[in-house]
């Protein structure tokens, strides 16, 4: 593609400055060293952990409380429509109550999901499955958004892709050690309970920095 061409614009069009843009003056090296980047790296970290140490279960986990695999299968895919929902709605609620209340509050209907899923096994029927996909599907990548805009709003400056996509690099990890966590997790208990518990601490793992970090209290 001519990126060249594209980024020097029309010549009919003036490009105008942006004199309300403020550089702040992070460097990775600064941002690294502040407090508030490990908190969201691990924000980051600890909700891939929780959320995709689940989700790599998922279906085989229903199909082990009664329902037919092509049920199970269909049931987990809608949280793909519902995760649409579920991003806007936590989007608009920022507008409404704030970012630090929707986060907080995504984070609780994580947590109902995880204790819908679990009562499935004991008490496998579609009210419930419909309460998990509803609740837990569609906050997965919810509060994505959200904390983008926080540390975009808090490193702001000409270094602020630089530092966001190093941050990032902590839903990655979270991401392949929740999943590979996940499926160890059940190969040596045998059961679906300790991984519950698993995800529901890191859960709360990832939460808590928006509950003592002051620069993601505001």
């Amino acid at each position: 593609m001519p990126w060249r061409r594209f980024a020097s614009g029309s010549p009919h069009v003036a490009q105008k400055a942006d004199t309300g843009f403020v550089d702040n003056g992070w460097t990775l090296k600064s941002a690294i060293s502040h407090h508030t980047f490990w908190a969201l790296f691990s924000t980051f970290f600890f909700t891939a952990v929780a959320m995709y140490a689940i989700t790599a279960q998922i279906v085989a986990y229903l199909i082990d409380a009664g329902f037919p695999p092509l049920e199970a299968a269909t049931a987990w895919g809608f949280s793909g429509v519902v995760l649409l929902f579920g991003m806007l709605g936590i989007s608009t609620l920022d507008g409404i109550i704030g970012r630090r209340p929707s986060v907080l509050f995504s984070y609780g209907v994580s947590i109902v999901g995880i204790i819908l899923l679990w009562l499935l096994q004991y008490y496998p029927n579609y009210w419930l499955l419909t309460g998990f996909i509803v609740t837990f599907g569609s906050m997965i990548g919810s509060r994505g958004p959200l904390i983008t805009a926080t540390a975009l709003n808090i490193f702001r400056g000409k270094r602020v892709g630089t530092i966001f996509g190093t941050i990032s690099i902590g839903s990655g990890l979270g991401s392949g050690l929740g999943s590979w966590a996940g499926g160890l997790i059940h190969d040596w208990t045998h059961s679906y309970n300790a991984l519950f518990v698993f995800a529901l601490v890191n859960v709360v793992l990832g939460l808590i920095p928006f509950l003592v970090v002051p620069a993601l209290r505001r």
